[in-house]
């Protein structure tokens, strides 16, 4: 017989819906931190920068939590009454907050100082927002008025007095900088263009009033909530607003003319709040029944809800989406902290640090980005900055061009200027309508500057043209005398020094010449088939008569002394080398002569005594020379040198026939 098989139960499975993303996003919202207060938690908003700090509205004052802790940092200075609806700016720097006896401040985020106070409203203010652009502050009061001031000047510019119950509700519209929604007991909601002037929102009984009174504005289209609004938010495409009053909340298109779109009911008790996030696709609704909803922005389908114990009056959601924040008509605070996965942070950090529109970072996005390869790199599109005298000569103005490159002091820059003033033929047009304090900064510069080589040309025009337009009147001034006086010695003190020069250059060029024959004798020797001993005499005598560059500077050293207005004596002198080469010259291949003329002991007796009669005659020859009216010694002396030359080479020709 077979064994038993037990019975297996049939079980029903039961099937697990999936759990919607967005439920299991906010359901990380765990470990709250609860704060009392002594009063009412009337408003909450989060610092727009990092570390995304809080600024709670409750009682008398406005007070500043560290986000991560939910520990008071700081708080703002007191209002006489209960504060109300303290909100950053932009950039984190300012909070505004109202009060119930009207008054409106401004304070110093970080140091906690007053910058400004306004005092138009007469009744509570119950909501205070910053402009876009951080340059405004709107305000709307119970007094049935809403005004917007100037935070930089410190004064109203705009007003409205379209509505006829307690204005608790605005915002500003994403279409334009000067479009401004209110929404109000009075079941309406207003879109006001604060550029125009009276409001003609004429329903009301306060529209004579606006007209009459100061400045006002227009409203552009108006809505009926059909119940007191208590809050409102524009979404960040520009066309859609939300109002809230009641038990609920409509959505309208403002390009349509203020058409009704949609009512969305998801709370049993009026609606007191609206939130939307930072990204702009979630918005959350706090209500008096302790319910916290979110909404999909798409079809605005409640996707979650969390609930409090008491009654919520305000609501906040971080930036960065890691912290709710619910206050209640009780004073409670609670501050959520959404637990973050690994691979969640890193999106987040990604999203945070993602560049927004109208900050700084995006003014200087992809500017440190290294181009690629392939890409096209543009060319910066920088103007060069303009001098100042770059600029007056684009305006031609070339007087004052002139005048600011002379401030500059360089020599470069006001040779340049007058170059350019020469190229443009403006030269006497910068020079010309000058008095003595104005013309007096160009002379010194041309005192100064006259004798540098690279400025000597350019600098005697402007010299000559200032003598043609001032010449009649300039020796007036004595400034002016002294400074042509000085002008006029630097000229001849050139002058003299390019004369010297013009000296030493042409006793340069005589004693060029004189080796310059010596060398074609030796050329002519060579030529001629001498001995080896010959050529060697031959290249130690041209050497001693000075060929080598060396020896042309100290023989110039003695012939400057024969210039005009030397003495005799030293034109004797100076002739004693010439003599003393010729001397060697006409000497055996065995003697040896220096430049000083002292003989070798080996040299026989006779040429010793022609080397001796050579100097003796050289300088007789420039004694009777230094004597006449036309002294020319060193041409005598190059003279001899050549017969000498031409006597030693015709004794080697007589020399080399006989050995042949």
């Amino acid at each position: 017989m077979a064994d038993y098989v037990k019975m297996e139960l049939q079980r029903s499975v039961e099937a697990e819906l999936p759990e919607a993303d967005e439920a299991r996003f906010w359901k990380r919202f765990r470990v709250p931190v609860v704060k009392h207060h002594h009063g009412i938690v009337a408003h909450a908003d989060f610092s727009p920068v990092a570390p995304y700090d809080i600024a709670v509205t409750s009682g008398p004052r406005v007070s500043i939590y560290n986000s991560r802790t939910a520990e008071v940092r700081r708080e703002l200075p007191s209002f006489r009454d209960l504060a109300r609806s303290g909100v950053y700016r932009k950039d984190g720097r300012l909070i505004v907050s109202g009060s119930d006896n009207g008054l409106v401040r401004v304070f110093n985020a970080k140091t906690r100082a007053p910058m400004r106070q306004f005092t138009a409203h007469a009744a509570p203010v119950h909501l205070t927002r910053f402009s876009t652009d951080g340059d405004s502050v709107f305000t709307a009061s119970d007094d049935r008025t809403a005004r917007l001031f100037d935070v930089a000047v410190g004064r109203e510019v705009a007003c409205v007095r379209g509505h006829s119950d307690y204005i608790r509700a605005g915002a500003q519209a994403v279409t334009g900088p000067s479009l401004w929604v209110t929404g109000s007991y009075d079941h309406t909601v207003c879109l006001w263009d604060l550029r125009g002037s009276g409001a003609r929102s004429a329903e009301s009984s306060w529209a004579g009033a606006a007209a009459a009174s100061g400045p006002g504005a227009e409203c552009a289209m108006k809505m009926n909530h059909g119940a007191p609004v208590s809050s409102c938010v524009c979404l960040p495409g520009g066309s859609l607003l939300v109002t809230a009053g009641s038990n609920y909340f409509k959505v309208w298109d403002l390009t349509a003319g203020g058409k009704l779109l949609q009512t969305v009911s998801a709370h049993q008790k009026t609606i007191t709040t609206l939130c939307l996030s930072a990204q702009g696709d979630r918005l959350l609704s706090g209500g008096l029944d302790g319910h916290v909803k979110v909404y999909g922005v798409g079809d605005f389908t409640p996707v979650f809800g969390l609930k409090h114990g008491g009654a919520i009056t305000s609501l906040a959601l971080a930036p960065d989406l890691s912290r709710l924040v619910v206050g209640t008509a009780d004073g409670t605070l609670t501050v959520r902290q959404r637990a973050v996965k690994a691979a969640e942070a890193v999106v987040d950090r990604a999203r945070s640090a993602a560049v927004r529109g109208g900050t700084y970072r995006f003014f200087l996005r992809g500017a440190g980005e290294a181009a690629g390869e392939g890409d096209v790199t543009a060319p910066p599109d920088r103007k060069p900055k303009l001098k100042k005298h770059d600029t007056l000569l684009r305006a031609f103005k070339y007087g004052a061009a002139l005048d600011a490159a002379l401030e500059n002091g360089t020599g470069v820059v006001v040779s340049s200027t007058l170059e350019e003033l020469a190229q443009r033929g403006g030269i006497r047009v910068a020079l010309a309508g000058r008095d003595a304090d104005s013309l007096e900064p160009m002379l010194a510069f041309i005192v100064k500057h006259a004798a540098t080589p690279r400025y000597t040309g350019l600098l005697t025009d402007v010299a000559h043209a200032i003598l043609d337009l001032y010449g009649p009147v300039i020796g007036r001034s004595p400034r002016m005398r002294t400074m042509l006086r000085a002008l006029e010695s630097r000229a001849r003190g050139e002058m003299n020094v390019q004369r010297e020069l013009l000296r030493l250059q042409g006793a340069l060029d005589m004693l060029l010449n004189s080796a310059g024959a010596a060398a074609a004798a030796a050329a002519e020797a060579a030529a001629g088939g001498a001995e080896l001993d010959d050529l060697d005499d031959l290249a130690k005598t041209v050497g001693g008569a000075g060929i080598t560059a060396s020896t042309g500077v100290l023989a110039a050293s003695a012939v400057l002394p024969e210039l005009p207005g030397a003495d005799s004596g030293s034109s004797s002198t100076s002739a004693q080398p010439s003599g003393r080469a010729s001397a060697s010259v006409a000497g055996s291949r065995k003697r040896r002569v220096s430049f000083d003329g002292d003989a070798d002991a080996t040299a026989p007796p006779s040429a010793a005594a022609a080397a001796a009669s050579e100097p003796k005659r050289g300088a007789s020859s420039s004694s009777s020379s230094s004597s006449s009216d036309n002294p020319a010694p060193a041409e005598s002396g190059i003279a001899r040198a050549g017969g000498s030359a031409r006597r030693a080479g015709a004794k080697r020709q007589r020399r080399a026939g006989s050995k042949a």
